[in-house]
C-alpha cells in the first residue's frame, strides 16, 4: 500500500484524496478501479487493526479444548458403548467372536450460535477524517468478539448454560440434552463436601479428592471395568492463581495439628497439571445468573478429550461496498466492514472432567 500511494496516506481522507488527485503517471489505474481501491485499502487497514486486537486479547479457551470445522447444522459424533465378548479368549484357528449387540454411543453437536457486528463507513466519517474513531471501533469489536468466545467456552466447560426445557447445554448424548455434571449415577463427576476449595489450607486435599473421583469411573464395555483416565489440567479463577502456584509447587503443605506440615504429594512429575485461570470463572461464580457455577467451583480433568469446539465458520471479516445500494446511499454509507463468527463448545463424554464445588 505504501509503495503505491506514497507516504502521504495516513488516514481515510488521505486515501480518498490520493485516489482523486493523483495524475495517471502516479496512479496507473482507471477512475472506476481507483474508487474500488479506496474501499479495498481502507478495508485492509481496518482488518489489520481488528485482527491485531483480536490476537492480542487475552484468551485461553481454544487452547484448552479440541476443535473441528463443520458445514452441518447438527453433527453426530459416534463411538460404541459395548461389545458382546471383548474379553473372550480366541484359540488358534478359531474365528473371532462377532458382536451381536453392537450399539452406537454418540453425542450431537447442535447448531452453534452466531455472533457479529459491522462498522458503517459514511461520507461524514471520511470528510471529517475520523480515522482514529473507526480504528478504535474495530479494535473494540475485536476485543468484544474475543471476550464472547471466552464466555461461551469457559461457561460451557462448567455447563453453565444447561436448561432442561427448553433444551440447552453442551452435552447431548443420543440427541438429548443432559446435565453434564450429574450427581445421581455411579459415574458421578461432581465433587461436594468440605475442604474442596483452592485455599492454601485445603488445596492439596481438594485436588487429591477430585483426582480420586476418577478411580470410581467405569467403562461401558465390561461392567465394573475401570475407565482409564489421567487428569492433566485444572481450570479455576484468576483469584486462585497465586494459591494454585503454592499448592502445586510448595515442598510442604499444612497438615492436621498445630503448626504441623507434611511433604506435598502433588510436587512430582506424576501429578503434573496444566493450570488455566480465567477472570470469566470468577465472573460466573459471582454472577448469580448462572447458578451451576457456584462461588468456589473449579474443574479437574483432560479437557481436550472432554470438550470440542464446533466451528461452522471461524472469525471472518468482509468488506461490503454500499455505494451502489439504495438503502445504504440513503444513509450516505460508502461501505460496511462486517465481522462474524459461528461456533460453540460441546462435551464428548462426562467422565473426563470432574466438577468440584469448592466448599470451605
Amino acid at each position: 500500500q505504501e509503495g503505491l500511494l506514497g507516504n502521504k496516506v495516513t488516514s481515510l481522507l488521505g486515501i480518498m484524496d490520493e485516489g482523486k488527485d493523483s495524475a495517471p503517471s502516479q496512479w496507473p489505474l482507471r477512475e472506476d478501479v481507483a474508487s474500488t481501491l479506496f474501499s479495498t485499502i481502507t478495508g485492509n487497514l481496518i482488518q489489520q487493526k481488528f485482527i491485531a486486537e483480536y490476537d492480542a486479547a487475552p484468551k485461553i479457551g481454544l487452547s484448552m479444548v479440541d476443535s473441528f470445522s463443520s458445514k452441518l447444522k447438527t453433527d453426530t459424533l459416534t463411538g460404541f458403548t459395548a461389545l458382546d465378548h471383548p474379553d473372550r479368549k480366541v484359540l488358534e484357528g478359531q474365528d473371532y467372536p462377532h458382536s451381536l449387540s453392537f450399539s452406537d454411543k454418540y453425542v450431537e453437536a447442535r447448531d452453534p450460535s452466531k455472533t457479529g457486528e459491522y462498522i458503517a463507513i459514511t461520507e461524514e466519517t471520511i470528510t471529517y477524517d475520523q480515522t482514529n474513531m473507526v480504528i478504535q471501533k474495530a479494535q473494540q469489536i475485536a476485543e468484544a468478539m474475543a471476550d464472547f468466545q471466552e464466555f461461551k467456552i469457559i461457561g460451557g466447560m462448567f455447563d453453565a448454560f444447561y436448561v432442561a426445557s427448553p433444551a440447552a447445554g453442551v452435552y447431548w448424548p443420543s440427541g438429548s440434552v443432559n446435565d453434564l455434571y450429574a450427581t445421581g449415577d455411579g459415574n458421578s463427576n461432581y465433587v461436594t463436601g468440605s475442604s474442596t476449595n483452592l485455599t492454601i489450607a485445603n488445596g492439596v486435599t481438594a485436588i487429591q479428592t477430585a483426582r480420586n473421583k476418577f478411580a470410581d469411573m467405569t467403562d461401558d464395555s465390561i461392567a465394573g471395568k475401570p475407565f482409564t483416565q489421567t487428569p492433566n489440567a485444572i481450570l479455576a479463577g484468576d483469584k486462585d492463581a497465586d494459591n494454585l502456584n503454592s499448592i502445586l509447587n510448595s515442598e510442604f503443605f499444612p497438615a492436621s495439628g498445630t503448626n504441623a506440615s507434611a511433604r506435598n504429594p502433588l510436587k512430582s512429575t506424576r501429578h503434573a497439571y496444566n493450570v488455566f485461570t480465567s477472570p470469566w470463572v470468577d465472573w460466573f461464580r459471582a454472577s448469580g445468573t448462572y447458578t451451576k457455577v457456584v462461588a468456589a467451583a473449579w474443574l479437574l480433568g483432560d479437557f481436550k478429550k472432554q470438550y470440542t469446539y464446533k466451528s461452522v465458520f471461524p472469525l471472518q471479516s468482509f468488506l461490503i461496498d454500499g455505494a451502489g445500494q439504495l438503502p445504504s446511499r440513503l444513509k450516505d454509507v460508502i461501505f460496511v466492514f462486517l465481522v462474524r463468527e459461528k461456533g460453540d463448545i460441546y462435551a464428548l463424554d462426562h467422565r473426563r472432567t470432574v466438577y468440584v464445588k469448592g466448599a470451605a
